[in-house]
């Protein structure tokens, strides 16, 4: 090509960079405007003594642009309550946003203490409130870490099932759940004493003691002792000639 050629000009097409303007301005309106700001936020599930906290964490992300509230953040101050199971938050562009509360469920009260509670998860943690008609878990002194886990090799969720079915049997009467020093379960329910032994074969454990009582429902007041810890054999002790076990 000679020198004295002209070079071409290029014209550049406003159209794309319109677009990319366009799209820019719209972000930016979305994560930085006032007018998506999160100004309502409906909480389903809240419990009545956890309100007033729950209402100073959702002020603390009111009026931030919502694409800016990062929901993790709340839901993880939600969650520092021990009692409080699961929290989500969702939202949109209008301002509005719901967070959902779930907490746990407890199945026993643990002795000697006022709040803590094993839940149906088999979690121990500090409950708010927590009904005095709860099973009883009577756990060896020392067996729970600083951390509320269980020492050992204890399941919590087969004590959290033994609760559960052991509220089942008989709702007006108060359960007791003892767990000896050896690792035995032994179930206490009104005047009636259980042994359930290890937490091997508990669904047949507590088969076989609905079928006793289906056939005689006072036989635990009526008896010293149940021995379940082989289901297929159960032995019986009975009550002294006096009535003492």
């Amino acid at each position: 090509m000679s020198k004295s050629a002209k070079r071409k000009r290029v014209r550049l097409r406003a159209k794309p960079f319109l677009v990319i303007a366009i799209v820019l301005n719209v972000y930016l309106g979305l994560t930085r405007s006032p007018l998506t700001s999160l100004r309502h936020i409906r909480v389903e599930g809240a419990k009545a003594f956890d309100q007033a906290r729950i209402e100073a964490d959702i002020q603390a992300v009111q009026g931030i642009p919502c694409q800016q509230v990062n929901p993790r953040e709340l839901e993880s101050a939600i969650l520092e309550l021990p009692e409080a199971r699961n929290a989500s938050l969702s939202r949109n562009i209008f301002g509005n946003g719901l967070l959902r509360i779930a907490y746990r469920t407890p199945v026993a009260r643990i002795a000697r203490s006022r709040r803590l509670a094993l839940s149906d998860e088999g979690v121990i943690y500090a409950a708010n409130e927590l009904d005095p008609n709860l099973p009883v878990l009577d756990l060896p002194r020392g067996v729970l870490e600083p951390n509320l886990t269980l020492m050992g090799s204890w399941e919590p969720q087969r004590i959290a099932y033994i609760a559960r079915e052991a509220r089942n049997i008989d709702v007006n009467q108060q359960e007791r759940i003892l767990i000896t020093e050896p690792g035995q379960v032994i179930l206490y329910i009104g005047e009636g004493c259980v042994i359930l032994g290890n937490c091997d074969n508990l669904s047949l454990k507590f088969q076989a003691l609905r079928d006793r009582l289906t056939r005689n429902r006072s036989e635990l007041s009526q008896i010293a002792e149940l021995d379940l810890t082989l289901p297929d054999r159960p032995t019986i002790r009975k009550k002294s000639r006096g009535g003492a076990s």
